[in-house]
């Protein structure tokens, strides 16, 4: 399988149909990948700091932390699971 990267964009990409990315991204794996599931979701954040470099396995899941401010209220409200996507290999 091939490698993408895929920026996040604008948090209100969540719930803002007018950000156009929206439904770019909505549509992206079914157009690159039909029927495939990726084997492994690599996520480099900017957000999030340590004293030195450092690699995190998360293999349970973890509450959602709403770590902004000043949105709109459906900001706080979107919800995110992964546990379907935990892989048994980490």
């Amino acid at each position: 399988m091939d490698t993408f990267y895929i920026s996040h964009g604008s948090p209100t990409m969540s719930i803002d149909d007018g950000v156009p990315a929206r439904k770019f991204l909505q549509s992206w794996r079914e157009k690159v990948m039909p029927g495939e599931r990726p084997k492994a979701i690599l996520v480099i954040s900017g957000h999030w700091e340590t004293a030195e470099p450092c690699v995190n396995v998360i293999s349970t899941a973890n509450p959602t932390i709403y770590d902004f401010y000043g949105f709109r209220k459906p900001m706080y409200q979107v919800p995110f699971s992964f546990s379907d996507l935990l892989l048994d290999a980490l």
